[in-house]
Parts: structure tokens; sequence; C-alpha cells
């Protein structure tokens, strides 16, 4: 699973902890950026970002890549993400 994680705080930072533990990504948005750098150099979170708008183009991303793998392993075609050829 790929979960956004906003706020990284004590309770976020916790979170990010527990969920690599047990093998998910995510990614992190908190208002300071040693934060983020900060749990991004624990390998708590797998990408740091530094606006909400970039948190959802993150995640945006990640969706796009899973729905073209899953049409491409059961049998649909291979789709580029927007804008590319």
């Amino acid at each position: 699973m790929y979960v956004g994680l906003i706020g990284l705080g004590h309770m976020g930072s916790n979170m990010a902890h527990r969920w690599r533990r047990h093998g998910h990504a995510a990614i992190g948005f908190a208002r300071t950026a040693a934060s983020v750098d900060k749990l991004v150099a624990d390998g708590a979170i797998d990408v740091g970002v530094r606006s909400l708008a970039d948190l959802v183009a993150q995640l945006d991303q990640f969706e796009n890549k899973v729905l073209s793998a899953m049409r491409w392993r059961f049998g649909g075609h291979l789709e580029l993400p927007m804008g590319e050829k």
C-alpha cells in the first residue's frame, strides 16, 4: 500500500515508522522541511514533498503506474500518463 501523510510531528512520524515496518510505502508532507528531511533520512518515508499539491501529484503518479500495471497484467493495454506518447 502507498499512503500520503500530512503532518510529520509526533503522531505522523510514528505512523510512518509503523507503516514502513509493515512493508508500506509513504509520501510525507510537513510545514517544516526539517521534519520531512529527517524522516526521509531515517527511511520512514520514501518521498518527502514541500507542498500539498506535490503530495497529490506524487500519489496521482503512483496511482497511474498501478493502474497501468494492472491493465497490462490482466490483458489490457499499457496506458501512458496524460501528455506522453
